[in-house]
């Protein structure tokens, strides 16, 4: 449940009313995003200003213990092989789960996709995992997932596998 404070009348009022629109359904997509990932959000703040949302002043909102998924550019490797990276860190100190570091993975937009572990190469979070390269002409999908000793689990996209990254050796980079 959304709550709220301010410092003034004005700024509370103002506040109000657009949680009271959140919780009368106006929104709800804001509202499942608040519900989905169990966040309250708690405004201070002097007054609320006729440019001002709901979105911008919760952007700078963050999870202090997240698992952050930063991926990288796709290489390409000799003897028919790419290599799929990205910088996994999980800010909660609690530790990756090794066997949950994975990119999930297919060559062009049909079929199944196949799994394959991501290992750390030493290097500043950095994890990677060798696949093989397409068919000319075709390209790579992937995404890539981890989960933390915490209980916090990520994907990369964020929407996965809803969507996902796409990389045609020799043309494109994600």
């Amino acid at each position: 449940m959304l709550g709220s404070s301010a410092s003034s009348g004005a700024g509370r009022l103002a506040v109000e009313h657009v949680l009271g629109r959140l919780a009368a359904g106006d929104s709800i997509e804001t509202r499942s995003l608040l519900a989905t990932h169990g966040w309250s959000a708690k405004f201070e703040f002097a007054e609320w200003r006729t440019f001002d949302a709901i979105h911008c002043r919760a952007r700078a909102v963050f999870d202090p213990g997240m698992l952050r998924i930063a991926p990288m550019p796709v290489e390409e490797l000799s003897a028919g092989k790419l290599c799929v990276g990205a910088r996994i860190v999980a800010h909660s100190g609690s530790g990756l789960e090794a066997g949950e570091l994975l990119v999930h993975w297919r060559n062009g937009d049909t079929g199944e996709l196949a799994t394959a572990l991501v290992v750390a190469d030493g290097a500043d979070s950095v994890h990677r995992a060798v696949l093989p390269r397409p068919p000319a002409g075709s390209r790579l999908e992937y995404y890539v997932t981890a989960a933390d000793l915490s209980g916090r689990r990520q994907s990369a996209p964020p929407v996965a596998p809803a969507a996902s990254f796409s990389f045609v050796p020799g043309l494109s980079q994600p």
